[in-house]
């Protein structure tokens, strides 16, 4: 876009109307008929309407790069991308997801977390741990504080709940949060499948809005800084009030859903392979996992998706099925280029046959939910040794 444009479609996002509404969505709009947005033609551009290559906002790293869906100003926990960018790469010295935020917390040369060894230098098991390691940053930043909270004030009374047809969703009540403290305190911070704990802090976050996250609050005492972008917003709220309202609220809809508090993740997230129920491990991005698996309304496939409930009660998370799965983390790849010869591994995890009748067709979905990467390298020593090679030779007239 020229200068201009620019300037137009960011006054017209600050003013709220479509552009605003959607770009809260993740989306660019546009006004077609107004020809200043007209793509420009620049030299140098691969194609007319493109950006050039030399004007893109790029890095060259000999350690790590990553981008979790998030703007392109944070590539690495080591520096910043900065410059006169066009808008539509993204905006600059905004917060970042928590998903962006625990990336940079696996990946950071300082190793924080531990994930790369006590060497810090990542071998290929170590990033395969990594990679379905499920804990969520928001646990990571919150948890001990939301404990040591709800051990302080342990009988939180809530008003009544109605649903949007007017019955009664949740009930007035004194909530005893002895129970929800003490499987939180136990919890490891993790979305595995037998991780206690994952289920009651979903229902928590998902009753605040997504500037809580971002911007000091409910949830967090220190605003954003662009300048220490990966720990702010940070520290823990002076005012606890909404977290153990949310938290009372957690414990009603589990126990409502028919759910334990100290219930575990895979008795209740899953997808559907030709029938079949199977659990997965997993968060989303706004609890911080860097492994997310969520729902999408947008469906991109014509494969049939498992079905999504209601939700038990208003604000909460938890659906009437639990939390069906239709989306998130697909294909994974580690590839080792320090042995003699290359070592990789990955996993599809919807599979990659269309038969709903093969055998094959949830195997890579149940070898996700194990967390069980196919080996898919082999030399070609391997290939002839192996026990069930056929060969077949296609020839063209």
């Amino acid at each position: 876009l020229s200068a201009e444009a620019e300037q137009i479609y960011l006054a017209q996002r600050l003013e709220g109307g479509l552009a605003g509404a959607a770009f809260a969505q993740g989306v660019i709009l546009l006004d077609g008929s107004d020809s200043r947005f007209r793509w420009e033609e620049v030299d140098g551009a691969r194609d007319p309407g493109l950006v050039p290559f030399e004007e893109q906002p790029r890095a060259l790293r000999t350690d790590y790069v990553f981008n979790a869906n998030d703007s392109f100003w944070v590539p690495s926990a080591e520096f910043q991308l900065s410059g006169d960018y066009s808008v539509l790469h993204g905006e600059q010295n905004v917060p970042l997801s928590m998903r962006t935020r625990q990336n940079a917390a696996v990946l950071s040369d300082a190793n924080p977390l531990q994930l790369a060894g006590p060497d810090g230098n990542w071998t290929a098991d170590e990033l395969r741990t990594a990679a379905f390691d499920n804990t969520a940053g928001t646990a990571r930043l919150l948890r001990e504080k939301v404990v040591e909270l709800c051990r302080f004030v342990p009988l939180v009374e809530v008003d009544e709940l109605l649903a949007a047809d007017g019955t009664v969703a949740l009930p007035a009540e004194a909530v005893d949060l002895t129970a929800a403290c003490d499987v939180l305190s136990a919890w490891d911070g993790r979305f595995d499948l037998s991780s206690s704990g994952a289920l009651l802090w979903r229902e928590v976050l998902a009753r605040f809005d997504a500037s809580a996250f971002t911007s000091a609050g409910p949830l967090f005492d220190v605003a954003f800084d662009p300048a220490q972008p990966y720990t702010t917003p940070g520290g823990f709220t002076v005012d606890g009030t909404a977290i153990l309202q949310a938290l009372a609220r957690g414990v009603q809809t589990l126990v409502t859903g028919g759910f334990a508090v100290d219930s575990t993740l895979g008795t209740a997230q899953f997808t559907e392979r030709s029938g079949e129920r199977i659990p997965l491990h997993g968060g989303t991005n706004s609890e911080g996992v860097t492994n997310v698996v969520s729902w999408s309304d947008s469906g991109s496939s014509t494969e049939p998706a498992p079905t999504r409930g209601d939700v038990v009660a208003p604000g909460g998370a938890l659906r009437g099925n639990g939390h069906p799965v239709n989306f998130g983390t697909s294909f994974v790849l580690v590839v080792d280029y320090t042995a003699e010869n290359v070592q990789a591994s990955a996993i599809l995890t919807y599979g990659q046959t269309g038969l709903r009748d093969s055998p094959l067709f949830g195997a890579q979905t149940v070898r996700f939910s194990e967390k069980n990467w196919r080996t898919v390298a082999f030399t070609d020593e391997q290939i002839l040794a192996d026990p069930g090679l056929s060969e077949v030779t296609v020839s063209q007239p």
